[in-house]
């Protein structure tokens, strides 16, 4: 007897461990999971000692929370692990009440960067978000819809196709899609939009009787605002510009030192500061690793005798 209860139990652990991989890789059937959880309460609970078996591993390296609508408190995430952590709150409450769990999607997750970070975060129908740099993303997934808030920085989206559209909501604007990859960054009160891959997006505006709407096909770009934008193709190499962040690299084509200088602050903590007006303008090429800003100034140094002084706040540039 004793043997078929073990037996039983590992048969139960065994399906959760199936179903808590199926999860967490976003290839699961969310109803029939519904089906099998619901259907033992020894299932919710064999499901919920494999995610929090899970979750223990990733806590040390930091947290991502489940939110509220409402609740806007700070999360940051380094991996994919944290959501198995934030999850973890979701499953306990099945065993409890049943259902919970999906309750889970219909919360706001945020993830965030602090400022020289990166983050990847597996979403739960197998796409992925990249974060950027001090970059924040919140997401809500329901049996709807697929909904995504970009409130800081820069993110690249891979977004699978599914049986829900997807939704983007960023400075006052909705962009939404099928499937594809893009990029999206946050610049004043305006979002730029980059299509990398996919079908295309569309653009609207969020509140009845904002203007402007806009279409983008793959290799595409808009810098969208208030007033909608101009929609303009994109080289190559204009491309690769957009992009190489995901590579730890900014790639720059003839741009002035103060934009270069613009683009490098976002990853350092201690700000660099042009104190000499004339060299602003100079003009740069090439790429540029974001974690070695000593030898982006060597190179200035070495190649327009531009001196690059520490003040102990900020990094003064002077010729």
């Amino acid at each position: 007897m004793t043997d078929a209860l073990d037996k039983d139990l590992n048969d139960i652990l065994e399906a959760a461990a199936a179903w808590h991989t199926r999860l967490d890789l976003g290839t699961a059937d969310q109803k029939a999971f519904e089906r099998w959880r619901d259907a033992d309460p020894r299932h919710a609970s064999a499901f919920a000692r494999m995610v929090g078996t899970d979750a223990t591993f990733g806590l040390a390296e930091g947290h991502i929370d489940s939110e509220a609508d409402d609740f806007e408190g700070p999360v940051r995430v380094v991996d994919r692990r944290r959501w198995l952590a934030g999850a973890l709150v979701g499953v306990a409450a099945v065993i409890v009440g049943g259902g919970s769990f999906v309750a889970l999607a219909n919360r706001r997750v945020h993830a965030e960067t602090t400022v020289g970070g990166r983050a990847n975060v597996a979403l739960p129908d197998g796409g992925h978000i990249d974060l950027n740099t001090d970059s924040r993303i919140a997401w809500r997934y329901d049996n709807a819809s697929r909904e995504i808030w970009l409130e800081r920085g820069e993110v690249s989206l891979n977004l699978p196709a599914g049986d829900r559209p997807w939704r983007l909501h960023a400075q006052g604007r909705v962009i939404m899609g099928l499937a594809g990859k893009l990029n999206a960054r946050l610049k004043g009160q305006a979002v730029e939009v980059t299509v990398i891959e996919g079908p295309g997006i569309v653009i609207l505006a969020e509140h009845i009787g904002g203007t402007g709407k806009l279409a983008l096909a793959a290799g595409q770009s808009v810098l969208a605002g208030k007033d909608g934008g101009t929609v303009r193709a994109l080289s190559d190499e204009t491309m690769q510009t957009v992009t190489a962040w995901q590579s730890d690299e900014m790639v720059f084509t003839g741009q002035p030192l103060s934009m270069v200088v613009d683009e490098f602050n976002r990853y350092l903590s201690r700000k660099i500061v042009i104190k000499d007006p004339s060299i602003a303008g100079v003009r740069l090429g090439g790429r540029f690793n974001v974690h070695n800003a000593s030898g982006f100034l060597r190179g200035l140094n070495e190649s327009f005798g531009i001196r690059a002084t520490d003040d102990g706040q900020v990094i003064n540039l002077t010729r």
